[in-house]
């Protein structure tokens, strides 16, 4: 499991598959390897394929709320119904930093960035050597025009390695850095 996860930090997406799918074969009920499935999917842009992994983890856990919450998570997923029961999940479980996440994307998809930066921020104090939740946050920040505030997280983005930022995203990072010091001097 641990090479599956180490080719997927790395972008070698086809040894990771073939490494999940070898471990599935011997440990049908792995929801671990069904998530690393599920985000080596989304980063391939299979996201039907990706809702059948976290369906398949509820099959085998019905009240796993990271499954419960990544299905929300999705694209084309954020109903007011899906926010409700997100929230739920969330009144369940403050301390979770993943669900903190994805409600943090669910409010920056509908533009309330106060709201959004309210819980990556938690979701980063909860996990603080996540740079996906580091990133979130700067970009929260930045829309709330923050831009030291948003300077310093997207420095802690570029520093941190769990789960490491794409490339794309680290040029974006790079580039919004330059950005706000080009503002300021």
């Amino acid at each position: 499991m641990n090479q599956a996860r180490t080719a997927l930090d790395q972008g070698n997406l086809n040894e990771a598959e073939r490494l999940y799918e070898q471990w599935l074969t011997q440990r049908p009920h792995s929801t671990a390897a069904r998530f690393g499935l599920a985000r080596l999917f989304l980063l391939q842009g299979r996201v039907d394929q990706a809702r059948l992994m976290y369906l398949d983890i509820l099959q085998i856990e019905p009240v796993n709320s990271t499954a419960q919450a990544s299905l929300i998570n999705l694209p084309g997923t954020g109903s007011p119904e899906s926010r409700r029961r997100l929230q739920f999940l969330l009144e369940q479980n403050p301390d979770d930093p993943y669900l903190n996440y994805v409600m943090g994307n669910q409010q920056a998809g509908l533009t309330r960035w106060d709201e959004a930066q309210k819980y990556y921020f938690q979701a980063t104090a909860l996990k603080r050597d996540n740079a996906i939740y580091a990133f979130n946050l700067a970009i929260a920040l930045d829309h709330l025009q923050k831009p030291d505030a948003a300077a310093s997280y997207y420095r802690r983005a570029l520093e941190l390695t769990t789960p490491p930022l794409g490339q794309a995203h680290r040029q974006q990072v790079i580039d919004r850095l330059k950005n706000i010091a080009n503002t300021k001097g």
